[in-house]
């Protein structure tokens, strides 16, 4: 299995999103040096509406199903859907559930791609994913999920 290897960069001085080809004047190694760039890589996957999924994306996740369940198990506000950047991780793109916030150990809470992508039959549209902003661009839509 192979995938499109491309990034893209939130270029911090200018508030910009730049896209692969405005990166193509650049070498790989000014890219990788450039302070000023923050490059996100491309997953490999495509949400339910066909957009690329990139590191540093924010989406909207149907999570019915899983376990520990996603909101306060305190206050009984759990819910299907949450909203999860996408990060790099251990040689692996994943979400931070950050499911385990409310508990004393707190920790961690990393959920593989692979999981969306067994239940979706090994496609690469993923119907339970919507890509809705990025970290850098819409940093408000994570922070209404504290």
């Amino acid at each position: 299995m192979s995938r499109e290897i491309k990034f893209r960069a939130w270029a911090k001085d200018e508030h910009l999103m730049l896209s692969m080809s405005a990166l193509q004047t650049k070498s790989l190694c000014q890219l990788l040096t450039d302070d000023r760039l923050i490059l996100m890589q491309y997953t490999g996957l495509k949400d339910k509406n066909g957009k690329e999924i990139y590191e540093g994306d924010i989406c909207r996740i149907n999570t019915q199903g899983a376990f520990p369940p996603y909101g306060n198990p305190d206050s009984e506000e759990l819910t299907d859907i949450a909203t999860l950047a996408v990060e790099w991780w251990n040689g692996q793109f994943v979400f931070n559930a950050n499911r385990y916030k409310y508990l004393d150990n707190g920790g961690d809470d990393y959920i593989n791609f692979g999981w969306w992508v067994r239940s979706n039959d090994h496609k690469t549209s993923l119907k339970q994913i919507e890509v809705i902003g990025n970290l850098y661009e819409n940093p408000e839509l994570l922070e209404a999920n504290t």
